[in-house]
C-alpha cells in the first residue's frame, strides 16, 4: 500500500497553521506540526482523523539545534521523506496593540523577530529540501504577509522587512530547485481573523476594515485551503509565486 504524503508545519498550535493542519488531515496526509505552545499536543490530537495522523512537537523554532532535532523527527517518523514543508511560524511584536516605533525596537527584538520569521525557514528549508530533490518531489509553502508587498501601518519595521526577505528567499529555493521537481511557493495573506489579529489596536483594525473591498477579514481555513492547493498536482507548474489573499486591499 502506498505511505501517505507527509506535511511538517510550523506555528501549528492556532491560527492559519493549525488550519492548515486541519486542510492536509482531511485529505489524508500525515501532518507533523510544531509549535512553541504546548497546545501544539492538543491541535494534534484535535486534528487527527481516520484519513490523516497528526502529530504535534513543542519546539522553539528560533533555536537551531531543536528546529534540526524537528526536522529530523518528521523524517524518522515518515520513512524519510517530506512531500511538503509550510512554515508558517511567525511573530509581530505589538506595543500597547500598535507597531514599535523605530527607536524602541531593540536589537534582541529583531533578531528574534527575523530568527522566527526568515532564519527558521531558510534551515528548515536547507534539512528538507535536499531529501526532496533526492526524491524528485516536493512542495514548499512559505507564509508572508501583506506586509512583504507594501507598507501596513499596524506592522513593525521588523516585521515588514522579515516578511519581504521570507519573499528573496523563496524565489531563490523556486530557481535553484525547480529543475528537480521541488517548488516553492509562498502566500501573502491580509488581515486574518487570528489572535495575531486580536492583538492590534481597535483602530487599527477598524481602518483596515473599512479598505477591504470584500468588506470583511479573511478566515484562516481560506489560507488553508490556498496552501492545500499549491501542495497539489493541480499547482504543479506555479513556482517561485507569491499569492496574495487579503480580499482585494492589495491589488498588482
Amino acid at each position: 500500500m502506498k505511505a501517505a504524503p507527509s506535511v511538517l508545519i510550523t506555528g501549528g498550535a492556532g491560527g492559519i497553521g493549525k488550519a492548515t493542519a486541519a486542510c492536509f488531515a482531511k485529505e489524508g496526509y500525515r501532518v507533523s506540526l510544531l509549535d512553541l505552545n504546548e497546545a501544539v499536543h492538543e491541535a494534534a490530537q484535535m486534528l487527527s482523523t481516520r484519513a490523516g495522523q497528526v502529530q504535534g512537537r513543542v519546539v522553539d523554532v528560533a533555536d537551531e539545534t531543536q528546529l534540526i532535532a524537528a526536522a529530523r523527527w518528521h523524517l524518522s517518523e515518515t520513512a524519510g521523506k517530506c512531500d511538503v514543508l509550510v512554515n508558517c511560524a511567525g511573530i509581530s511584536p505589538k506595543g500597547q496593540g500598535g507597531p514599535f516605533a523605530l527607536p524602541e525596537i531593540t536589537t534582541a527584538q529583531w533578531e528574534r523577530v527575523h530568527r522566527v520569521n526568515v532564519t527558521a525557514p531558510f534551515i528548515l528549508c536547507r534539512e528538507l529540501i535536499p531529501v526532496m530533490a533526492e526524491r524528485g518531489f516536493g512542495r514548499v509553502i512559505n507564509v508572508s504577509s501583506r506586509a512583504a508587498r507594501t507598507y501596513v501601518p499596524a506592522s513593525g519595521l521588523d516585521y515588514h522587512t522579515s516578511k519581504t526577505a521570507l519573499l528573496g528567499l523563496t524565489r531563490a529555493l523556486a530557481g535553484a530547485y525547480g529543475r528537480h521537481g521541488v517548488t516553492v511557493n509562498s502566500v501573502a495573506p491580509g488581515r486574518i481573523a487570528t489572535a495575531m489579529a486580536q492583538a492590534t489596536r481597535q483602530d487599527f483594525l477598524d481602518e483596515t476594515l473599512r479598505m477591504i473591498p470584500a468588506g470583511r477579514f479573511g478566515e484562516p481555513q481560506e489560507i488553508g485551503e490556498l496552501i492545500l492547493f499549491l501542495a497539489s498536482e493541480k499547482a504543479a507548474y506555479i513556482n517561485g509565486a507569491c499569492i496574495d489573499a487579503n480580499g482585494g486591499i492589495y491589488m498588482t
